[in-house]
């Protein structure tokens, strides 16, 4: 009868297995955790709160990016994190969605609880409008800006007036007159022009169209 005695590499690799089994068991002994994300959809912008709902005693919690190595979060386990910030740390940009997983540990305890399911926060491209005034006289100038992603390499702008007529294309601030906007809109006084912005990257991707903003154009 031969007794068959694993090489090193062999008992190492035996160690490992039987480590990771005993981690797996004791993890399944601790209640798995669930996560919420509060928005679910955001800008790059905004922020999400990130909310890893555990059972009393923990000590610390974990959260996982898909692809990303995991990194940790204080106690009591909540975080609020950009659009901006997530995009970054996973490679991507917007439009992206982003999964994300959280895990425990228990006061007084090494081991770890099962990761939750993931949950989606989606952050979106649409671009944001401001202007510099929402009043102006026909003589008068109103700055247009246009704010995109950071995470985007914007080629050009575009503005945009609901009645269908679009500025050529420009940088993402552009000073208007009241005089053009009535081009565009019609020469009524007063004049509620309600204006729009969108951007393109390169030739291959434009953006929605903002939300839009109403600028009021008095005679002279």
């Amino acid at each position: 009868m031969t007794l068959f005695i694993p090489d090193m590499a062999g008992r190492l690799f035996l160690l490992i297995l039987l480590f990771d089994t005993f981690q797996y068991l004791k993890a399944k002994d601790l209640p798995q955790p669930s996560l919420t994300v509060i928005p679910a959809v955001i800008k790059e912008r905004d922020s999400v709160q990130l909310n890893c709902q555990t059972p009393p005693s923990v000590s610390e919690c974990y959260f996982k990016m898909e692809g990303q190595v995991e990194f940790t979060l204080p106690s009591p386990c909540q975080q609020e994190l950009t659009g901006t910030l997530l995009v970054r740390w996973t490679g991507q940009s917007s439009p992206a969605e982003v999964k994300i997983q959280c895990q425990y540990s228990a006061t007084g305890s090494q081991f770890r609880s099962m990761f939750s399911e993931p949950s989606t926060v989606t952050i979106q491209d649409i671009p944001q409008l401001t202007v510099s005034s929402t009043v102006i006289r026909e003589t008068e100038s109103v700055q247009l800006s246009c704010e995109t992603p950071p995470s985007r390499h914007v080629s050009n702008c575009y503005f945009y007036i609901e009645v269908g007529k679009i500025f050529p294309r420009s940088l993402c601030t552009q000073t208007i007159t009241g005089t053009e906007l009535l081009k565009r809109a019609g020469p009524t006084f007063p004049a509620v022009v309600k204006v729009k912005c969108y951007y393109a990257v390169g030739r291959s991707h434009t953006s929605p169209l903002s939300n839009p903003v109403s600028v009021t154009v008095q005679g002279k």
